[in-house]
């Protein structure tokens, strides 16, 4: 299968992921269970939508440069609709399920937690 990635295009998402999850774990305290304000939710929200579309923009500009200008909005645009797909389904699947809103469940946090060096330790396997 043929791949516009390149091994720092994977070391740089890698960084990016671990980057936020250590900055939502240790200094915002996101092991601590609290009841989230909406303030602080849409924060969060705006951090993660900013990221993913820097990293649309990233893309963009990586491939505009390489391979050509409509292979890069060829290729923003399905990471673009994946993305606001995703979240679309995500929502529809967690109201299905009994959970339309309100915080995440604390218990899969903790699992996540607990799990985190493990994950993190088999990314590093991936990249290496």
């Amino acid at each position: 299968m043929e791949s516009i990635g390149t091994w720092w295009m994977w070391a740089a998402f890698a960084a990016i992921v671990v980057t936020m999850l250590l900055v939502d774990l240790f200094a915002f305290g996101g092991g601590k269970q609290h009841r989230v304000s909406l303030k602080e939710a849409a924060g969060w929200s705006l951090a993660w939508v900013t990221v993913a579309m820097l990293f649309a923009a990233g893309l963009w500009w990586y491939l505009d440069g390489t391979l050509g200008r409509a292979l890069a909005n060829e290729q923003a645009t399905a990471f673009v609709t994946g993305y606001l797909v995703e979240e679309k389904v995500t929502k529809r699947e967690r109201a299905k399920a009994g959970h339309p809103g309100g915080p995440p469940d604390s218990s899969l946090l903790r699992a996540a937690r607990a799990n985190i060096r493990t994950h993190l330790f088999y990314v590093a396997h991936l990249i290496s």
